[in-house]
């Protein structure tokens, strides 16, 4: 074996390129921020995976209590922050954050949702979508049949219900909507 004799300059060459490399490499490992949904009502699903779509984020939803705990093991060995959508009145886990920060996710972004139609309208005001597909979400079957054609065209699905109808309008408006298809 050679030995070949290292001057300081050389050495803290070598450590700056090592810490350089295993900076970049934690960089390039650590996946972007999750959407996670801890709801039971199938409108809080669906509108944040139509925004997370738009967005171009990964998502993710809770489907029962007894998955919870090992949801939260699996998507911290992916994931090192979420936003967390739950729902007040019906999540299928209280307090889900404290169970993903105990497992090393940051919560990034906690959003409570007590009325899915108004988490859907808010939603729709933060995209920066000009393209909107109207349902009733009384019926399921409208909004699943619009989810392909909300995907493929990159339109964000509006819950209209009677009691809503300004309210979308007026999101409509302020969007200045350019294509809006109304289904159902």
């Amino acid at each position: 074996m050679i030995k070949v004799p290292l001057h300081n300059n050389t050495l803290r060459t070598i450590i700056v390129l090592m810490v350089s490399i295993a900076l970049f490499s934690q960089i390039v490992v650590a996946e972007p921020g999750l959407t996670l949904v801890n709801s039971k009502d199938w409108r809080d699903i669906y509108s944040v995976a139509l925004y997370s779509n738009l967005q171009q984020k990964e998502f993710d939803f809770l489907v029962h209590e007894n998955q919870a705990q090992e949801k939260a093991i699996l998507l911290s060995s992916k994931y090192t922050s979420a936003w967390l959508v739950e729902s007040t009145t019906a999540p299928f886990v209280y307090n889900y954050n404290t169970n993903l920060e105990s497992k090393g996710i940051v919560i990034e972004k906690k959003t409570p949702s007590g009325d899915a139609l108004a988490l859907n309208r808010q939603l729709a005001q933060e995209l920066s979508t000009k393209q909107f597909v109207l349902v009733n979400p009384q019926y399921g079957s409208d909004a699943l049949a619009a989810c392909p054609y909300a995907m493929k065209t990159g339109a964000y699905v509006l819950f209209v219900t009677p009691e809503t109808i300004n309210e979308v309008i007026s999101i409509l408006q302020t969007k200045k909507a350019e294509k809006v298809l109304v289904f159902g």
